[in-house]
């Protein structure tokens, strides 16, 4: 349950740092189409974000790569020990209730396009479907199909512009935003930010729309009287676009212009990515004397980089053995070794941890160090029982011995 709330907590964050900066610095004067992907880039960022996992520095995935890693060891906690571990929180079976309530829905929103569909009259126009409806609704579109009262058709000014509008949305895969957008809804619910986004998306819809019908007409004037005439009566029916919303807004973008300052707004999405995924996702998870301590030994392995009495290598001719076999007995020693921190058992916890360590000529195990984990106490508990364990049979190069450097994953899952 610990992962589920850390990752809506991240995605959560995520989503009111993106809808703070679009509100603040007045996103919806940029161009149509740079608001949308700002918007849309922002809720697809925003759910893979906690997703992401970078280490900086000597923990990096490049650096851990450069060095012999070991096949995985895996630590699964025992069957007996899972039922320790809490209870689900009234808090959890809230949001499922919330999600839950929340899919029914959009299921039924759907469920009543398809109805509309049967109940109406298929006129084809163009490739699209026009579905005339008896009901007095708005005009709105789904995919490729447009429904639209049989009252609409009969004045033949209203049908165009409606048509030319509604063909925008389709052309323009709003339809599509908008279940991304419900989809996301099902996870965040409780979360203000992501029907605030929602509200902007379907605004920046219906600006999109209105401009390019206003270019392929070229008749502002019926086209605003379109839109007082649709002024009233408007129903919330997610997840399909409707002609009629937010009349006022609409009448006023009609005219914008985008300054060149305006042009660049949008360009805010790249350092705020950036941002998030360096506060987020970036991590340097070594042991707790790492930063300074580290610099130094770097410091200092410079400056023994000479002498090869000191060298360390990862490769050599004849490689450490561990009681008399290769590294699949250490592997196996370490497995019997390390349990599962009960913390972490407790709280639901599961991730890998990186370890290097160096078998020095004298078979020893030293510098040991947690390159990378996912929980630092998993880097803990998997330290602890490598800095344990027995003496090597050294490593040799050209007859010498050398101290060589491994680095094991520990991979730590609460069932097979």
């Amino acid at each position: 349950m610990d992962n589920i709330f850390n990752y809506l907590l991240e995605s959560g964050i995520s989503l009111a740092i993106f809808y703070l900066f679009y509100r603040v610095l007045y996103l919806e004067r940029a161009p149509f189409t740079a608001s949308r992907i700002y918007l849309i880039g922002s809720l697809l960022f925003s759910t893979a974000l906690p997703f992401m996992d970078f280490s900086l520095g000597g923990g990096s995935n490049f650096f851990i790569f450069r060095q012999v890693v070991m096949e995985p060891v895996s630590v699964t906690l025992q069957e007996s020990a899972i039922h320790q571990r809490g209870t689900p929180s009234v808090l959890f079976y809230l949001y499922l209730l919330g999600s839950a309530i929340l899919f029914s829905m959009l299921f039924y929103r759907i469920w009543r396009i398809i109805s509309m569909r049967r109940r109406g009259k298929v006129i084809r126009y163009e490739r699209y479907a026009v579905i005339s409806l008896e009901e007095d609704i708005p005009p709105f579109s789904f995919f490729n199909q447009i429904f639209i009262p049989r009252s609409e058709l009969k004045d033949s000014i209203h049908a165009r512009f409606i048509l030319t509008h509604e063909r925008v949305h389709i052309k323009s895969y709003h339809s599509l935003d908008n279940l991304l957008v419900g989809t996301i809804a099902l996870f965040q619910w409780f979360n203000p930010f992501i029907w605030m986004m929602q509200k902007e998306l379907k605004k920046v819809h219906e600006y999109e729309a209105d401009r390019r019908t206003i270019a392929k007409t070229g008749n502002y004037k019926a086209y605003q009287a379109l839109l007082f005439h649709q002024a009233f009566g408007v129903p919330y029916l997610l997840p399909v676009n409707n002609f009629n919303s937010s009349i006022k807004k609409r009448l006023l973008m009609l005219r914008k212009t985008s300054s060149s300052a305006d042009l660049f707004r949008g360009f805010i999405f790249i350092p705020l990515v950036i941002a998030l995924i360096f506060f987020f996702a970036c991590s340097e998870t070594e042991n707790s004397d790492t930063s300074a301590q580290d610099k130094t030994e770097v410091a200092k392995s410079k400056a023994k980089k000479a002498s090869k009495d000191d060298q360390v290598f990862v490769v050599v001719e004849e490689m450490p053995k561990f009681r008399g076999e290769d590294v699949a007995a250490f592997r196996q020693y370490i497995q019997q070794q390390v349990s599962y921190p009960e913390e972490a058992a407790e709280k639901g916890l599961e991730g890998t941890s990186f370890v290097r360590f160096i078998v020095n000529k004298q078979g020893e195990v030293e510098n040991v160090k947690v390159v990378r984990s996912t929980y630092p106490i998993f880097g803990e508990t998997a330290a602890e029982a490598i800095r344990n364990a027995p003496t090597w049979e050294p490593g040799k190069q050209r007859g010498q011995k050398v101290r060589v450097q491994f680095t094991i994953p520990v991979v730590f899952k609460l069932k097979e």
